[in-house]
């Protein structure tokens, strides 16, 4: 284990986000005490692969549902409270899949010590951001940002690029941006998520969407399209 018996603290806001932490959780972090923050989670959201990791209990790990910040004085409240659960668990390692949430730096300020880890947010981890902005206006909205908020923040135009990120987890270390490319950066991989705490989470959060994994094995090809902004 990289972490060995300090605890991790995953941060998700798309089920994503969840999907690679799954696999972390039963590669490199695996001997670890696990913690997963849904985030950003409006009403009526399901994260299936969230619930399925608190139900079936193939994988150890606590999971804590944070709505969505909404309102200047709101979110205040709501980020030193996840300060203060950040303080009380105290990672060694805190992962995140979005480095613009204000939940990773109300989170880095309850454990500043942790490690701070990125995972694949797929493309943006290899594209430049559609609405990168120019550094001194990236530096200007951080300022603007940290006062509104009541914390030191960052809204990097590079995803991942954050000075605060220190290394990252991704599909394809060797073309990510240049925010990332000057970091620690490791391949996920296949065999994380082959095992069967990743399989038996994947199936049981297929269940919970009204789906029927085993139908998939008759499949000989699966296509996948990004986004067409990316196309």
């Amino acid at each position: 284990s990289e972490t060995g018996s300090g605890a991790c603290l995953f941060l998700a806001s798309t089920p994503l986000h969840t999907f690679f932490a799954l696999g972390l959780m039963a590669g490199p972090m695996r001997q670890a005490p696990k913690h997963l923050w849904l985030i950003d989670q409006p009403p009526g959201a399901r994260d299936y692969l969230g619930e399925a990791l608190e139900k079936s209990g193939a994988i150890d790990a606590k999971v804590t549902r944070f709505a969505a910040l909404r309102g200047t004085a709101a979110a205040r409240a709501q980020l030193r409270e996840m300060s203060a659960q950040a303080a009380r668990i105290a990672p060694a390692t805190i992962a995140v899949g979005m480095d613009h949430r204000l939940e990773f730096y109300g989170a880095l300020r309850g454990c500043p010590s942790a490690r701070r880890v990125y995972i694949d947010d797929g493309l943006y981890s290899y594209l430049p951001h559609q609405h990168a902005t120019a550094p001194w206006l990236e530096g200007l909205s951080n300022w603007r940002r940290s006062l509104k908020y009541g914390l030191p923040v960052e809204r990097p135009a590079l995803v991942g690029g954050s000075k605060a990120v220190q290394a990252a987890y991704v599909l394809l270390p060797g073309q990510v941006h240049r925010g990332l490319a000057g970091k620690p950066v490791q391949a996920l991989q296949p065999d994380w998520f082959a095992t069967d705490a990743v399989r038996q989470t994947g199936i049981a959060a297929a269940a919970l969407a009204g789906f029927d994994a085993a139908s998939c094995a008759g499949l000989g090809l699966l296509l996948l399209l990004p986004h067409p902004r990316f196309l």
